[in-house]
């Protein structure tokens, strides 16, 4: 556990973004403390490959099209709202059925000292979430609660 008064450096934030009303909940986060620390934001949003359009080559090539088109425009939305601080914005394409690995590589390449995502949760209960990264662990510290009260909380393994 972390003990008061103890100085936390956070160079880097990862920013997890979904384009839900909980991930758009978690942007002032994110603004605040990479403003209090100084701190360079990795906005990361992640497409699912497109299912197969019953074999209609055509259709599936319009359906990325529009999908990432639709990315490519909430993430401006993203972009302006981080304007003024260091920051860059990536919509990337997953691989296979799973977000994860897509993820797990940005935080390789990022190094971020902190990762938010703003989630329904599993009880469909708005929260928001960050953690501490310290070497090459997830940390054991989590933000939780509405995106109108922000606390940090123990994260149990």
């Amino acid at each position: 556990m972390m003990k008061a008064g103890t100085n936390i450096q956070v160079k880097r934030i990862l920013y997890l973004t979904d384009f839900s009303q909980p991930s758009e909940a978690a942007l002032p986060f994110v603004i605040s403390m990479a403003r209090n620390y100084g701190a360079f934001v990795n906005a990361l949003h992640v497409l699912m490959p497109a299912p197969p359009a019953n074999g209609n080559p055509k259709l599936r090539e319009q359906t990325i099209a529009t999908v990432e088109e639709i990315a490519q425009a909430e993430m401006q939305k993203v972009d302006s709202q981080l304007a003024g601080l260091p920051h860059d914005t990536t919509v990337e394409w997953g691989t296979g059925t799973a977000v994860w690995s897509t993820v797990q590589k940005a935080i390789q390449q990022s190094r971020p000292g902190l990762i938010v995502v703003g989630t329904h949760g599993r009880t469909g209960t708005q929260k928001n979430h960050a953690w501490l990264r310290r070497g090459g662990n997830l940390p054991p510290f989590s933000r939780a609660g509405s995106h109108d009260r922000a606390e940090c909380v123990p994260r149990h393994s």
